[in-house]
């Protein structure tokens, strides 16, 4: 599937699009303008190479020990550990050496020290399930939300939804209404991850409901004049989009484990 340089839906850009199990360890460097979207479970993770124990820097393990559970514990240090083992397998090092840092925004990125093309990715997780996605010389932003009903998701839509946004959140009612806010949500998260910020951390951009976007944000407040967004496909009791600014890419859907 591509998305589109015009005006389409989402959904239909990924009509008949399905999750297809993978193998991080065959796949070599990403095609130019292609998007790899992993999904992995975090709660029953797949069996990497290295123990996953062993792929985790000790600011990592430090990091994982201030969490107030053992699931949050748990989850955090699977998701780093598989994050690493994904990028590993692009770069050719074990999965500890992968030199991650983070951005202005707290965006983690692959460091680059010379010239060549350059692995970029970006993780999003909820309720036990993670969404990585990997591209090269492209920024990506994904984000994949567990569709809880027991939140105050009309008060969120207020701090964070524009107008439009808001108009279409009011069109529909009941269920649909959670689908709407979800589906709004995870399309805007993941067009402000790819620009490297966060929700709060710009103006509002405008995520038309079923729109693929294709124009500059509001007020040119992200200095962006492209936006390829795309729904990611079915997962029972999960939304999520992936978001990339550039012109024409494609992507693929994989299930790791």
């Amino acid at each position: 599937m591509r998305a589109r340089d015009v005006y389409g839906t989402a959904s239909s850009c990924c009509r008949g699009a399905e999750w297809l199990r993978g193998d991080p360890a065959a796949a070599g460097f990403p095609q130019p303008r292609h998007v790899e979207v992993w999904l992995v479970s975090l709660d029953r993770p797949p069996s990497p190479a290295a123990p996953l124990s062993e792929c985790l820097t000790g600011a990592e393990r430090a990091r994982c020990a201030r969490f107030a559970t053992p699931e949050l514990r748990r989850r955090f240090a699977n998701c780093r550990a598989l994050l690493r083992t994904l990028l590993a397998h692009r770069l050719g090092i074990p999965p500890a050496e992968v030199p991650l840092e983070l951005g202005i925004h707290g965006k983690p990125f692959v460091r680059s020290d010379g010239p060549g093309r350059r692995l970029r990715f970006n993780v999003s997780h909820s309720a036990g399930l993670a969404a990585i996605a990997v591209a090269a010389d492209v920024a990506v932003g994904v984000d994949i939300e567990s569709t809880r009903a027991d939140i105050e998701y009309d008060e969120v839509a207020r701090s964070f939804f524009t107008a439009p946004e808001m108009a279409a959140l009011d069109a529909v009612s009941g269920s649909d209404r959670i689908d709407v806010f979800y589906r709004i949500w995870t399309r805007k998260e993941a067009a402000l991850k790819a620009f490297g910020v966060g929700i709060g951390g710009a103006d509002p951009l405008q995520i038309p409901l079923v729109r693929v976007i294709r124009e500059r944000p509001e007020r040119g407040a992200l200095g962006a004049s492209v936006l390829g967004l795309l729904d990611l496909p079915a997962v029972q009791g999960f939304a999520g989009a992936v978001a990339v600014p550039a012109p024409d890419w494609s992507a693929s859907w994989k299930v790791w484990g």
